[in-house]
């Protein structure tokens, strides 16, 4: 469950955001930079944002971070830095990695680890943490299962000194399309759009026989011809057509499901749609 933070922590975690929006904002227009170095400083915001944002227990302080939790956020906004300072001096090194590099490596597979585990759960951590282990420890592996296994130095430099690992394909979606399409939903939003659209489908199909449902799609087709994306669909729309659907019987799984259809089918609405591929 994510933190109402307030005071001083609620500034911080405000100055963090906004500065993470305008560093996207100009890295994804005019601005230029490897997209290795730009992958770091993505995931180092957002390390630096969870670790405020989620905390560690449900027992812990709702409202005020644990110094815990304030190490953690400076680490984590650390090993992004650390990319976009000394990235290049891995080149004159010939891309021999020296002891440093593998502590911040270490340092950035744990603090992944630990971010996902507050902000999705123990099973997606633990599923990455196995497969981990897997690169590792193959040889330990029955059958079909088994291979040779690779040390940990390889997998510490593949993981987090390469595209290959954490700062790779992924995390370059993220830190193009993904954020700047939520950042444009998490607006729209705020100025009262996606409320607007809320309401005009509900006043559509609201009535009738599965209306929540239809509003689903309805608002999910409207709010696609702006963002163009599935992902900030959800997140705008789905925070109301979610439980509303709920909240007349549908079951939570088929809530998500119709959103999560919906909203897919949103992306491909015009005019968004052709601006991204014309």
């Amino acid at each position: 469950m994510k933190r109402a933070l307030k005071g001083r922590y609620r500034t911080i975690a405000a100055i963090i955001a906004i500065s993470f929006s305008v560093f996207e904002l100009w890295v994804n227009s005019f601005g230029i930079m490897l997209d290795i170095k730009r992958n770091a400083l993505h995931l180092g915001f957002l390390l630096a944002l969870v670790f405020l944002l989620y905390p560690a227990s449900k027992r812990s302080d709702s409202e005020k971070p644990t110094l815990l939790d304030t190490t953690l956020s400076v680490l984590g906004l650390s090993v992004g830095l650390y990319i976009l300072f000394f990235y290049d001096d891995l080149f004159t090194r010939a891309g021999i990695a020296i002891t440093r590099d593998y502590i911040f490596a270490i340092a950035c597979i744990l603090l992944v680890l630990e971010a996902s585990r507050r902000s999705i759960g123990w099973i997606f951590c633990g599923l990455v943490a196995f497969f981990l282990l897997y690169a590792v420890y193959g040889y330990l592996f029955p059958g079909i299962f088994k291979h040779p296994g690779i040390s940990w130095t390889r997998t510490l430099y593949r993981m987090y000194l390469t595209y290959e690992g954490i700062l790779g394909v992924t995390l370059s979606v993220s830190s193009t399309f993904i954020f700047l399409f939520i950042l444009f939903s998490a607006f729209l939003e705020v100025c009262g759009t996606a409320e607007f659209f809320n309401d005009l489908a509900l006043a559509l199909a609201g009535s009738k026989r599965g209306g929540p449902a239809f509003v689903a799609v309805i608002a999910s087709a409207l709010m696609g011809t702006l963002s163009g994306s599935a992902v900030a669909n959800v997140a705008t729309t789905g925070s109301f057509t979610i439980p509303l659907m709920k909240k007349i019987g549908y079951k939570p799984h088929f809530a998500g499901a119709v959103e999560a259809a919906a909203s897919t089918g949103g992306q491909i609405m015009p005019p968004s749609w052709v601006q991204q591929h014309f």
